[in-house]
Formats: C-alpha cells, structure tokens, sequence
C-alpha cells in the first residue's frame, strides 16, 4: 500500500505539471487548437493561392494584349483624308489673263505705228507666248485641296491601349500584395505545423501521467484494503472447484 501511494503522489505532481505546461503553451499565439489554426490557414493559403494564380495568368493574358495593341496602334494613321478635291488657282489665273488681255492690247497699238518685224512688237509677242504657256501651266495642275479628321480606329486602339496598361499596373500590383499574404500563411502554417508537434507531445504526456496516477491511486486503494482485511484475519476466499 504504501509503494503503490508514493507512485500515485509521484504521477500526480507530474501530472500537474503536464496539466501547468499546456496552460502555458495555451496562452500562446496559436497553442489553444494548433493543428485546428493549422487547417484553418491553409485553407485560405490555399485560397489566396488560387488568387495568386489567376492574377498571373490575367498579367500575362494583358501583357500580350498590350504588346499587340502597341504594334496595331504604330500602323495605324493618327489622322485620314475625309475629303479631297481638286481646284484650279482663281486669283493667279485672272491675274495672267488680265496680263495677257493689256499685252494684246499694247500689240494692237503697236501695229497700228509698226510692222510685225519691229523689235518692240516682236518683244510684246514673246510676252504675250510667255504668258499663254503660264496659264497653260496653271491650268494643267490644279490645287489639290484635302480635308482629314482624327482616325476613329487609331482613337479606339489608343484608348484600349491605356486601358490595357492600366489594368496591368493594377494586376501588378495585386500580385505583389497576394504574394505577401500567401507568403504570410505559409510561415503561419509551419509555425502551427511544429506547435501542433508540441502540443501533440505535451496531451500525450498528461494523458499517460494521468493514466498512471489512476492506476496507482486505484492499486493504492486495492491495496490498503487488503491490508486491512489482513489486520483484521478477515480472508477472500474463492471456490476453486466443488468438492465431491
């Protein structure tokens, strides 16, 4: 009785101190429920992931998308011809065709005092051939007149384009912050994976004191009753076999 009393005094105090250690590992961050905390933050490890994945994929989706507007948007004219027409230069023709009215005319004065041969009429015919091959010459290119607008297609691409950058600066910037988070929970994760290894360790010690205290103390207890029932001349007798 008495061995069997110090064993269970023994497993009791150690089974306090089991009992005091998860307590203390309780009141730390993550030592109520580890292995519980554990599965929580990998599932939303697992979610921001997911996230993480998507968004890589939209960057290289909109990278590609920005990469073929810039090459559409350098082919394309900023501005097109909506109207052209082609118009002869009024004001310079009157003023060759009123020259060559007065050069005709001072030829006709001139002959009314000179043969043709004379070297001023002559002067005002080659004058007067001069001035017929400008018109000539004006009237053979006309001025070319064009009327042009902003390209409405140049307009559409370089919108998409900006918006395209946009949305890439903004997917860059939510990668970065969902790569930190995903980086957070994974560090979580590990930290819970080892605190569950501990805390595993420490249930299972003060399940085994217990286990033993109980042993021990219901030993202890056999035990002082049969001490008694010695003390007393008091004997436990079991048949065996009936006798014949």
């Amino acid at each position: 009785h008495k061995f069997f009393e110090q064993q269970a005094e023994r497993y009791k105090a150690e089974l306090n101190q089991a009992e005091q250690q998860l307590k203390e590992f309780a009141s730390e961050p993550g030592g109520v429920s580890p292995t519980l905390a554990r599965d929580n933050t990998l599932l939303k490890f697992s979610e921001f992931k997911a996230s993480l994945d998507q968004t890589q994929a939209e960057m290289a989706a909109t990278g590609e998308k920005i990469h073929t507007l810039e090459k559409q948007e350098a082919t394309l004219p900023g501005r097109i011809t909506t109207q052209s027409r082609e118009i002869d230069d009024a004001p310079l023709l009157q003023q060759y065709k009123s020259m060559l009215m007065n050069l005709e005319l001072k030829r006709t004065e001139l002959l009314t005092k000179f043969q043709p041969t004379y070297p001023l009429v002559q002067e005002v015919d080659k004058q007067i051939a001069d001035t017929q091959a400008q018109i000539v010459a004006e009237e053979s290119k006309p001025v070319r007149e064009q009327t042009t607008d902003a390209n409405p297609t140049h307009q559409y691409v370089s919108t998409e384009l900006a918006k395209a950058k946009a949305d890439f600066s903004a997917l860059q910037a939510r990668y970065t912050a969902t790569q930190a988070i995903v980086a957070t929970y994974r560090t979580q994760a590990e930290q819970l994976e080892q605190k569950g290894i501990v805390h595993q360790d420490l249930v299972r010690t003060q399940k085994t004191d217990e286990e033993n205290y109980l042993l021990y103390l219901r030993k202890s207890e056999e035990a002082r009753m049969s001490d008694a029932l010695d003390q007393r001349g008091i004997l436990n007798v079991i048949v065996a076999e009936q006798p014949q």
